[in-house]
């Protein structure tokens, strides 16, 4: 059989550019001495081009790149200003200048805050309006503008320290304020790249996902509370309280869903991994009754926090991947290969 001869749009820069951004928000493993990771980016796409017998096309002019760049880095395209400095710039590296000035412009933190809100909150959040958003945003700018690592903007968000108004993550939960179920959906999409609500009604025909394997996740965040903690400029301060106990019960599928049914308390279990190790409570425990206006106790041990620390560590199998799939689909507008579809298998379900 004869073999196909591709010929696909690429420009090396552009790869660079994508790599600067996932460096930014991908986990620093790299040492003095090693070669940076735009480099070793883009030796791998080299050498898959050459496995496969694709042919690249040459290079996007100027006028074509600029455009792009300004669309992937600042949301918007150039000025006339700074357009023409740029098609005037003779410097041989113009490019990669070009891409080091719109990393550390204060567009290019706005616009990642846009994109990361819409992906957290979606277009219609439920339950409260998107104007109460500020702290957050403000929150994403900065994590985006100082080159935060992904994993501690994960942690961070999933943690929830502080409060709305100053700090910004608490609101995330806030939006499933009392339904950890429908919590446990989003993070495990957002931040597994996991279709795993299918297993919320039933044991999934074609993946390892089983119910228990739901709503052992979502025991880890059955003992948050919104709590306010006071008003700021106009805004509620809500804080995210957690409980010493109390457990997500489980029915069973279902179609065997009976009125009146309780069912059963299930522990906190790591996505095909682990159950939680929780200490025991002291004799004589009693659970704190968070007050209104009034900044909420930390717990002794936190269910949240350990899914949080286990989400963003490096070893998790699918962490990482979905960062770098949604990154691919955000920079390049497709979805590699390995993206999850409808009945695959759970190794290439990491899709945005």
């Amino acid at each position: 059989m004869a073999e196909t001869t591709h010929n696909i749009p690429a420009s090396n820069i552009l790869s660079r550019a994508l790599v600067f951004t996932v460096s930014l928000l991908a986990s620093a493993f790299a040492f003095a001495g090693e070669p940076a990771l735009r480099d070793v980016v883009d030796q791998e796409i080299s050498a898959a081009w050459e496995r496969q017998k694709i042919t690249p096309t040459q290079a996007s002019s100027d006028a074509e790149f600029l455009r792009r760049i300004y669309l992937d880095l600042a949301g918007s395209v150039p000025t006339y200003e700074e357009t023409l400095a740029f098609l005037n710039d003779t410097a041989s590296n113009k490019r990669s200048q070009l891409v080091d000035r719109l990393l550390d412009d204060p567009r290019y933190g706005q616009y990642m805050a846009d994109i990361w809100d819409l992906m957290l909150f979606g277009r219609n959040p439920p339950g409260y309006d998107t104007d109460k958003r500020d702290g957050l945003q403000a929150w994403l700018q900065d994590q985006f503008s100082r080159n935060a690592p992904y994993d501690e903007i994960a942690r961070a968000i999933l943690k929830a320290d502080g409060n709305s108004v100053e700090q910004g993550p608490p609101l995330f939960y806030m939006q499933y304020k009392s339904q950890p179920e429908d919590a446990t959906e989003a993070i495990t999409q957002i931040f597994l790249g996991v279709q795993l609500q299918c297993a919320r009604c039933h044991d999934h025909p074609f993946e390892a996902w089983k119910q228990t394997e739901f709503y052992g996740m979502a025991a880890f965040l059955s003992r948050l509370e919104v709590v306010s903690a006071g008003k700021q400029n106009q805004l509620t301060k809500y804080m995210i309280g957690e409980k010493q106990t109390g457990d997500i019960l489980f029915t069973g599928p279902a179609k065997n869903q009976e009125p009146g049914k309780k069912g059963s308390p299930i522990k906190p279990k790591f996505l095909l991994g682990d159950e939680l190790v929780e200490p025991a409570l002291p004799q004589g425990f009693k659970e704190t009754k968070f007050e209104a206006n009034k900044p909420p106790p930390a717990p002794s041990f936190s269910r949240k926090d350990h899914l949080a620390e286990w989400i963003a560590r490096s070893e998790n199998p699918f962490f990482a991947k979905a960062i770098v799939n949604r990154l691919w689909a955000q920079f390049f507008g497709s979805r590699p290969r390995t993206s999850c579809r409808q009945h695959e298998s759970r190794e290439s379900c990491f899709a945005p």
